[in-house]
């Protein structure tokens, strides 16, 4: 007796719905869903029933969160590719408006601002590496940087002005860290610690790019000695790298350490 047939020819059949779902769901346009509707009824439903809608941009407020029950199903398998921010002060949006469907493309910005986030939904947001992070919502419980780096390094700006993110030396030894490309880096509150400062310094320096911007806010005021012992080393440590100090190295108001430096061989003279 013949083995039977049947088992592979559903296997083929599976695998072959499957992949034409993955292909509806990332057809990018609607014109693009226009033109399958036309080939047949299967496509017509699954167009209808796994494609996505595309949008530049949403920026979550207040206003929105108020009514949740009408706004979350707008968000139904709904990618945005350019900009997203989250300013809402409701606590847990986030994890409802993607549970309701809402997908991020790898963005030009991605901004939370204002109220609460918990670790979970911030390792969530990151893992899209997007172009520009602002980070500024109060974290429901510390965090650490180190678990954030793989992301973060990712992207090219990044501020982050949050309480309870712990600041802990995670960098590779190497000076030349090709893998990051987080040239704009600002952070605070940052432990009054001169190593670890420097070694984010070192870190922002050591990434690929030709322009470097860095901005420390300590939690408290810093010692004159401090203060210049810090200048001098990332004077010394920016010359080392190649680069040239564009805008004075400052301690300000023995608070604030900022290094802006531009690589020598893309000085305009």
């Amino acid at each position: 007796m013949q083995p039977s047939s049947k088992p592979f020819e559903n296997a083929a059949t599976r695998l072959t719905y499957d992949w034409l779902i993955r292909y509806v769901e990332l057809l990018p346009s609607e014109a693009s869903k226009n033109a399958h509707l036309s080939i047949s009824p299967m496509f017509t439903r699954l167009v209808d029933r796994y494609s996505c809608k595309f949008a530049n941009h949403l920026c979550l407020t207040n206003f929105q969160c108020s009514d949740m029950a009408s706004f979350l199903p707008t968000l139904r398998k709904t990618v945005i590719t350019k900009y997203y921010a989250d300013l809402s002060t409701y606590s847990g949006t986030i994890t409802m408006v993607f549970q309701a469907g809402l997908q991020l493309c790898r963005l030009k910005n991605l901004c939370l601002d204002n109220g609460t986030i918990t670790p979970d939904e911030l390792m969530y947001m990151l893992k899209g590496q997007h172009e520009k992070i602002l980070m500024h919502k109060t974290l429901t419980e510390p965090v650490r940087y180190s678990s954030l780096l793989p992301y973060l390094s990712k992207s090219m700006e990044v501020s982050i002005h949050t309480p309870n993110m712990i600041y802990d030396d995670c960098f590779p030894e190497t000076r030349n860290d090709k893998a990051s490309i987080l040239s704009n880096l600002s952070l605070s509150p940052f432990p009054v610690d001169q190593k670890l400062c420097l070694r984010f310094v070192e870190s922002v320096l050591a990434a690929s790019g030709d322009s470097k911007f860095i901005w420390i806010e300590f939690a408290e005021q810093v010692t004159d000695e401090f203060a210049v012992s810090t200048l001098e080393t990332a004077r010394e440590m920016v010359k080392e790298a190649g680069f040239c100090i564009i805008e004075p190295l400052t301690c300000e108001r023995k608070t604030v350490l900022s290094v802006c430096c531009v690589r020598l061989g893309n000085l305009e003279l």
